[in-house]
């Protein structure tokens, strides 16, 4: 893991508990866990947070007057990561339905803790490119033209930047908190994960050449060969030979889009 630096507040009743932790955190190579304060009940949490504005809180849960738990969904919702920190493995999926990074069990162990700190750091990460890339987003929706007077948009992953003309794209697929766009290139087919969705695709997208045909596709209609019926459901086959699903509720619409553009397809 590169070097790797935040901002921790430890909120444990136990006073040797969060001497246990400081400790594990200064032994881990490349990591420097600023610890901006130490709390041992969630009243002097909450003064802590206010005041230090830390990156990540490593929270027990079995403390006096109010749990972790309970702390954490009056606060809600908060900006900081969580790492909880307990003698007890039964509350692990109440710990992850409020999207903490991890769960570790006490006496910690390094290389849970080390895991965890790994996991924090590709959050981390995540989040810095999720906010790059909606600058580049935003930058995005300014087109512009090609030297031949196509409409052109920019598409970015963590690692490439690709200029696409609108009519070489040939549909966009949701995944999960990712989109993947499939294009051609210098007549060659290549497909780029990006951080936005297919909605706000179809916001900027021309809306004379793409379709919805379905919650997760977004389609350039020129490249449709022929519209399937399969057990009774709908699909577009495209020039790639890429069959796209085409939702009940949409069909006529689809038909209907077809149509007013005169778009001959079988």
């Amino acid at each position: 893991m590169k070097p790797f630096h935040f901002k921790a507040l430890i909120v444990d009743d136990e006073k040797t508990a969060c001497e246990n932790l400081k400790s594990a955190l200064q032994a881990l190579p490349d990591v420097h866990a600023e610890i901006v304060g130490v709390a041992h009940n969630t009243r002097e949490a909450e003064a802590l947070i206010s005041r230090t504005e830390p990156q990540v809180v490593f929270m027990d849960i079995d403390m006096p007057n109010e749990n972790g738990f309970q702390f954490l969904n009056r606060i809600a919702p908060f900006p900081f990561e969580v790492i909880f920190v307990t003698a007890y493995d039964e509350y692990a999926i109440r710990a992850f339905k409020l999207n903490a990074i991890d769960y570790i069990l006490k006496p910690i162990d390094i290389e849970d803790l080390k895991k965890a700190i790994e996991k924090l750091a590709e959050k981390f990460e995540y989040l810095e490119y999720k906010a790059n890339s909606n600058i580049a987003f935003g930058q995005m929706q300014k087109t512009m033209k090609s030297p031949a007077g196509e409409q052109q948009i920019v598409l970015r992953d963590n690692r490439d930047v690709e200029i696409v003309s609108f009519r070489k794209i040939v549909y966009v697929e949701a995944m999960r908190s990712y989109s993947k766009v499939v294009f051609y290139k210098d007549n060659v087919e290549k497909n780029i994960i990006v951080s936005q969705s297919v909605a706000e695709y179809q916001e900027i997208f021309p809306s004379d050449l793409f379709f919805r045909t379905h919650k997760s596709f977004l389609v350039n209609c020129t490249f449709i060969d022929k519209i399937l019926k399969e057990d009774d459901l709908w699909y577009v086959s495209l020039k790639n030979k890429v069959q796209i699903p085409v939702g009940r509720r949409r069909y006529q619409d689809l038909l209907e889009f077809l149509k007013t553009k005169e778009w001959h397809v079988a």
